[in-house]
């Protein structure tokens, strides 16, 4: 069986860990990867332990056992074993897993606004708390209590665990652990005190959002919790609504959703079914003209008003099509001006630089493959590998590549059996610790390899990493945006939303596969390496940053491969998954909660840049 020992982040469950391996020497696992670094000691005093099985293999195991399994989440509810939930000062909470943000994990992190708003991965304090304690299951623990642990709170801690054995005395040793990590266990305090983050603004939008159940928890008074609201403007009450409205309105999507088509035949729409789109469009302006004609024969002298209550209707239909997903769309809004932030100085500021060998197969790219070598080699990073396996081109592209042949690994221009191929005689030549393949029309986006060493150092525990994509033209006029949600491992199964130009991984899994991409697929190449990735037991990690750039035109292989090969390499991957083909129903209702995640940060993500809040 498992007893959950569940809290919102930075609210106490590591504490509580601690007293039940002191007290009851009870040691205790953890649902996701140990992310901070302590010393035997401390590991020791929390009784950390660790599992060997993929989490999902380990939670059946856990469930189906008679043994007793305590494990640690910061994760909503996902079952009815029993639970022992910590709770805090919310204020303290989302303070406190702020500044964990800002030393243990990669830029850009969420904002304190995020966290006190809920946008973030785990949700609002306040709604974190009412769907555990909902649960019929459920012990409270106060964090102040913990600090303590009087005989009373341990006899009912271990009433919950069905522990029958001797409870020895508790002391506290925050002091030890404050020595050995102080930026994970700061200073225990259990009465509020903020900082210069946490102003009035930010204190009027908490208790806005969770005063209720800080009243109802005697963390506040309800003057305090008036006094803080009333100085909150309109502009924010509303700009707050609309943040968690976003997060609401699953229902409406899922009706949107169960219209469409399937998801992955969106990329039907490349720059190659161009004229299709016009002529459609021009279809429909024609039926319009149509439609008007008949209305004004219809209404006579009517029409007027009948054409003022029409247009009042517009704007409903417009927030509809906001909502629509822009994730597997490829020609999103008319073409503007790329512009990036200037981040090629972010290599200079890393601690250890890992070598990137990246590769790039190429052919017949001569427009376009001086600018994919450039956006590169313009990253400024001091130790990289950059190998161009060219399939003998007979356009401009060996020109440009002896322009820069003296800052390469070097460059092949030779015949070979396409793109599959070309990868892996590029990768046969380097030695890299970071590896990645650039396709020749695409670009990496400045600074893109300081953040991805950045966090590989900081997670060494991750093999793969990736992050958002930017869609343009011909010209590098930007045409759209792919906003990834969190990493999904179960939607790997059922289609690929990974962006390959974003893709980086390291050579220990590459070799733990076998070292080689599978060069019967000419397509889906990608995302059989993906799947045989996770299968393998990597850990993922979606960088939520643009790295790079995915070009449309009318030659690319995409475009025109997809209806002859690219939809029968998909569906090989599924059948060697699932045993059979699934049906593009199944397929559908597979993704979409994949894809309701999407649609809620990529809104989160137009909330911010119109507040200035967000660059590329």
């Amino acid at each position: 069986m498992i007893v959950w020992l569940a809290s919102y982040p930075r609210s106490g469950n590591t504490l509580l860990r601690i007293v039940l391996k002191q007290t009851m020497g009870l040691g205790s696992y953890s649902d996701e990867v140990l992310k901070v670094g302590f010393s035997e000691a401390v590991t020791e005093e929390f009784g950390h332990l660790s599992r060997v099985e993929p989490w999902d293999a380990f939670y059946e195991k856990a469930t189906a056992s008679n043994e007793l399994y305590l494990i640690k989440t910061h994760r909503p509810p996902r079952d009815d074993q029993p639970a022992l939930y910590v709770v805090r000062d919310g204020r303290k909470a989302c303070l406190s897993y702020s500044c964990y943000h800002q030393r243990f994990t990669p830029p850009p992190y969420p904002s304190l606004l995020d966290l006190v708003v809920g946008t973030d991965f785990y949700g609002g304090w306040s709604e974190h708390f009412h769907a555990w304690m909902g649960c019929r299951n459920t012990v409270m623990v106060r964090y102040e209590d913990l600090v303590n642990a009087p005989g009373t709170l341990l006899r009912k801690i271990a009433e919950q665990v069905r522990y029958t054995g001797e409870i020895l005395p508790w002391h506290n040793p925050f002091e030890l652990l404050h020595q050995d990590n102080p930026y994970f266990f700061r200073k225990g305090e259990v009465a509020w005190q903020g900082d210069l983050s946490w102003t009035p603004l930010m204190d009027g939008i908490f208790f806005h959002l969770h005063g209720s159940l800080m009243v109802k928890l005697g963390y506040a008074s309800p003057e305090e919790v008036a006094e803080a609201k009333s100085g909150l403007s309109e502009e924010w009450l509303e700009l707050v609504e609309v943040s968690r409205r976003l997060l609401s309105e699953k229902t409406q999507l899922e009706s949107i959703f169960s219209e469409r088509q399937v998801i992955i035949d969106g990329l039907k729409q490349a720059a190659d079914d161009r004229l299709e789109v016009i002529n459609a469009k021009n279809r429909i302006i024609n039926e319009q003209a149509r439609a008007i004609q008949a209305y004004r024969l219809a209404y006579g002298p009517l029409y007027p008003l009948v054409h003022c209550v029409r247009r009042m209707a517009r704007p409903a239909r417009r927030g509809i099509e906001v909502l629509r997903p822009r994730l597997g769309n490829l020609n999103q809004y008319s073409p503007r001006p790329l512009v990036t932030a200037p981040l090629a100085s972010a290599a200079q500021q890393l601690e250890t630089s890992p070598r990137f060998s990246i590769v790039t197969p190429s052919f017949q790219q001569g427009s376009y493959i001086e600018r994919t070598i450039r956006s590169v080699l313009d990253q400024g990073y001091p130790e990289l590998e950059y190998f161009i396996q060219d399939g003998g081109s007979k356009d401009s592209t060996v020109e440009v590549l002896r322009q820069y042949e003296s800052r390469l690994l070097t460059w092949v221009s030779e015949k070979d059996g396409g793109q599959s191929q070309a990868i892996n005689r590029g990768f046969a030549n380097t030695s890299g610790e970071i590896m990645a393949w650039l396709n020749s029309d695409d670009l990496l986006l400045p600074g893109a390899l300081a953040i991805v060493a950045d966090a590989f150092n900081r997670h060494p525990e991750i093999d793969v990493v990736y992050g958002n994509r930017l869609l343009i033209d011909e010209n590098d006029m930007e045409i759209g945006r792919w906003i990834m949600p969190g990493h999904d491992n179960d939607v790997l199964s059922w289609a690929d939303y990974v962006p390959q130009e974003t893709l980086f991984w390291r050579r220990r899994i590459w070799d733990k596969v076998g070292g080689r991409i599978d060069e019967s697929f000419s397509f889906a190449m990608d995302w059989d390496l993906l799947v045989r990735f996770r299968d393998a037991g990597a850990n993922f990690i979606r960088i939520p940053r643009f790295l790079g750039a995915f070009r449309i035109h009318k030659h690319q292989k995409t475009s025109a491969a997809i209806n002859e090969i690219g939809l029968q390499e998909m569906d090989r991957i599924r059948e060697r998954i699932f045993s059979r083909v699934p049906s593009r129903r199944e397929i559908r209702r597979a993704v979409l909660p994949y894809m309701l995640k999407h649609v809620a940060v990529d809104m989160l993500y137009r909330v911010k840049t119109r507040l200035g809040v967000c660059r590329v």
